[in-house]
C-alpha cells in the first residue's frame, strides 16, 4: 500500500507541473522552488529551454553558476546541422555537420572556420574550409622537428636526375622576399609557386615543395665539387711542370 501511494504521489506531482492551456502558450513551465525562475521549460514551437524560459534552439542550457556560463544548442543554419556554444564574453563556436557530410568548428562570433573535414576526400583543413591536401593550414604552423617520409618502399619510377636537368632548373629558379596577406607583418624569402621550373612544379602549382629544391641543389652542387677537383687536379699538374721546367 505504502509502494502505491508512493507512485501516485509522483504521479500527482508530474501533472502538477504540465500546464494544460492554449495550443500558442508554453506546453510545460517548471519554476523553482520560490516559483520565481523558470529553470525548465517546453515551448509551443518544441524548442526546449534548461535555465532558461526563451530557448533559442530546439535544446537551449544555459548554467547560471559563476564562470561557467555557457549556452548550448542545436542549430540548422545553413551549410549544415550541429552544435553552437556560446559564452558572455562574445565567443560564440559552431560545431557542425556540413551538407557535404564533413565536419566543421567554427568560430562564429568572427565569422571564420577553424577546422573543416572534408567527407568525400578526408582532407582536413585548418583556417580554410577547402583543403587542396591531406592538410591544408592556412596560416603559419610550428614544429618541433620535421621528417619527410622518404623510404623506397614509397616510390615507383626512381631514376638518377641529370646534371642538366638540375643546372637548368637552378638557373630559373628566381627567389624573392614576400609576406603572405594573412600576416603581414612577417617577412619570408622563397620561391613564387606558379614561377618555378616544371622539374620542381607541384600539379596544381600552388606549392613548392622544399625537397624538390633540395634535391636540384644538391645535384648542383655535386657537379659543381667534381669541376672544382678536376680543375685542382689541373692546377697541381701544371704547377709540377713548371717547377720540373725551372730546374731544368
Amino acid at each position: 500500500m505504502k509502494k502505491l501511494s508512493v507512485i501516485m504521489f509522483a504521479v500527482m506531482t508530474f501533472w502538477v507541473l504540465v500546464t494544460a492551456t492554449a495550443f500558442s502558450d508554453d506546453k510545460l513551465i517548471v519554476k523553482d522552488s520560490g516559483g520565481t525562475n523558470t529553470v525548465f521549460v517546453v515551448q509551443d514551437t518544441g524548442f526546449t529551454g534548461i535555465g532558461t524560459p526563451t530557448p533559442t534552439a530546439p535544446l537551449s542550457i544555459v548554467s547560471p553558476i559563476s564562470g561557467n556560463l555557457f549556452t548550448i544548442g542545436t542549430t540548422a543554419a545553413t551549410g549544415g546541422a550541429g552544435f553552437q556554444f556560446s559564452v558572455p564574453s562574445g565567443g560564440l563556436w559552431n560545431f557542425k555537420a556540413t551538407q557535404d557530410n564533413g565536419f566543421k568548428i567554427r568560430d562564429a562570433a568572427n565569422s571564420r572556420d577553424v577546422f573543416y573535414l572534408q567527407y568525400s576526400t578526408g582532407r582536413v583543413g585548418i583556417g580554410t574550409n577547402a583543403p587542396g591536401y591531406l592538410l591544408d593550414v592556412n596560416g603559419q604552423i610550428r614544429v618541433q622537428t620535421t621528417v619527410y617520409s622518404s623510404s623506397r618502399t614509397l616510390k615507383d619510377n626512381i631514376a638518377d636526375l641529370e646534371a642538366s636537368e638540375a643546372l637548368e632548373a637552378l638557373k630559373t629558379l628566381n627567389p624573392v622576399k614576400y609576406n603572405y596577406k594573412t600576416d603581414p607583418a612577417a617577412a619570408h624569402i622563397g620561391f613564387v609557386a606558379e614561377d618555378v621550373p616544371n622539374l620542381v612544379a607541384q600539379k596544381n602549382r600552388d606549392a613548392v615543395d622544399p625537397m624538390d629544391i633540395v634535391g636540384v641543389l644538391t645535384k648542383v652542387v655535386q657537379e659543381q665539387s667534381k669541376t672544382i677537383e678536376a680543375l685542382a687536379a689541373k692546377i697541381d699538374r701544371l704547377e709540377k711542370a713548371s717547377t720540373y721546367n725551372q730546374e731544368f
